[in-house]
Formats: structure tokens, sequence, C-alpha cells
């Protein structure tokens, strides 16, 4: 068995993999997109005092290792090379923020990645937003 989010995927996995449809199912993402609709993307900046000169980067998730943050963060160490109008935001807890904040700083970051902690549910839509 082979888990697809939509009947699009089904139809793709069946038709361009050849996967039997019988063996494709179908579970939705389990995330209600009704919570998630866009807002006023200035609105949404100013809520969260962000600066209106800069790119916003937003990424959320729990950090941990796996997750691959690190592969972010040196991402945007080579980034900062060719511009410097943008600030990285990252949402989330877990056991891997100190070393996060440590590779941060190590590397001279601070200024453009900022580890903000969690994230409560009504504020993700927000930050959604407010990201570029």
């Amino acid at each position: 068995v082979v888990i697809v989010l939509s009947k699009y995927w089904k139809k793709l996995f069946s038709k361009e993999l050849g996967i039997p449809e019988h063996k494709l199912v179908i579970v939705p993402n389990g995330v209600d997109i009704d919570k998630f609709k866009m807002h006023n993307h200035e609105d949404c900046r100013r809520k969260l005092e962000l600066p209106s000169n800069k790119k916003i980067i937003f990424s959320l998730g729990n950090l941990i290792e796996r997750k691959g943050f690190r592969y972010l963060i040196k991402a945007l160490n080579e980034l900062v090379k060719y511009r410097r109008d943008f600030i990285c935001f990252i949402g989330g807890s877990g056991p891997d923020r100190n070393n996060l904040q440590k590779m941060i700083n190590a590397i001279g970051l601070e200024k453009y990645v900022k580890l903000i902690g969690y994230v409560p549910d009504d504020l993700l839509p927000i930050w959604m937003s407010a990201a570029d």
C-alpha cells in the first residue's frame, strides 16, 4: 500500500509510476486549511513588529536534528554573501535549539536568523502571511 494525499496524487502515481490504483490509499493532510487563510501581509508584519524593509523567511518545526534546520542555517550563511535584506525566523522548540543557536552565533548570523521558540496556533497564520 502507498499512501497519497489526494485524488490528484493517486492518479499521478498510478499513471506515471505504474502503481495499481487499488494499492494507493488517500489519506488527506491532518491540517484544517481554514485556519490558515491568508491575512493582509502588511497588517501581519505590523502586528508582529517586523521590519517592512526586509524579506521575511519563516520556518517552523520541532528543533530536532532530523528536521534539518542546520542545513537551512548553512544555506542562509551562503545567502548573506549575496544579500543582506532578510531575516529568517525559526519557530519551534526542541532538544537541538541550543546547538542551532551556537551554530548561528559561531558563523555570525545573529542579525539574520532568529530562533523565536514555540509559536501558538493562533499566530501561525499571521506568521505565514507576514513571510515573503
